[in-house]
């Protein structure tokens, strides 16, 4: 009755809601994310329950305005928390949902750190999901592809790691996703030293399965190649 009488009090009353969901979910974020990374596996599940619920009841614009100011904070466990915060989030809301905000963030001009959460959320979807990104895939792996190249070596390795994660997810399908990829990953391969290159490494072992068994032979002649070189 008062929304007839008084329709402007609908929306002074949703901003008041809105203004308080954002200062609670502070409050439960900062309790319940450093759970994720629990060593206790029943402290890990309790805290995915937790922001899944949390996700659901705030909705996703309210998750993102919430999290988005340590994704590209300087201190690596915080956005470690986050990255995994935001992966229950797309499994809570959907893939598709988030799609677009990950697409901003792994592209980010201003500061590597945004970049390398961006991609580290598409690394732990699929470990969080598992086969369940398959109808997304494609997406997934356009969405961090261009970081392969990127000018930090911890941005190109955390997307060598997102790789491998998304083809051990969707294993032994989804190999027409990775196509466009396959060039700039070897090349890198080739190119990296180090941690870089055990990513990128870790990153073809994990397509190769996918792949029809004459590619497969190829690739895995020349990855042998490079393995010989490293432990020679």
């Amino acid at each position: 009755m008062v929304h007839r009488i008084f329709p402007f009090a609908r929306g002074l009353f949703e901003d008041k809601v809105a203004n308080f969901w954002c200062a609670l979910n502070v409050v439960i974020l900062v309790v319940i994310e450093p759970l994720l990374i629990d060593q206790d596996y029943y402290a890990r599940v309790e805290g995915r329950e937790i922001i899944s619920n949390l996700s659901k009841a705030a909705g996703l614009a309210t998750m993102i305005s919430t999290m988005r100011h340590d994704i590209d904070h300087t201190d690596e466990y915080v956005r470690n928390t986050t990255a995994r915060a935001f992966a229950v989030v797309a499994s809570a809301l959907g893939i598709p949902a988030l799609l677009p905000f990950l697409r901003a963030v792994c592209r980010s001009k201003k500061q590597w750190q945004a970049r390398h959460t961006g991609v580290k959320i598409v690394q732990q979807i699929p470990i969080l999901m598992g086969c369940a990104v398959l109808p997304h895939l494609k997406g997934l792996v356009d969405c961090i592809a261009p970081n392969l190249n990127d000018e930090q070596t911890k941005v190109r390795t955390v997307t060598s790691l997102a790789i491998a994660a998304l083809a051990e997810a969707s294993n032994p399908y989804g190999i027409e996703s990775f196509d466009d990829i396959l060039n700039p990953l070897w090349t890198g391969a080739r190119k990296q030293r180090g941690k870089g290159l055990a990513g990128f490494l870790k990153a073809v072992g994990f397509i190769i399965p996918l792949m029809d068994e004459e590619y497969a032979n190829y690739y895995t002649s020349q990855i042998m190649e490079i393995l010989l070189r490293e432990f020679s």
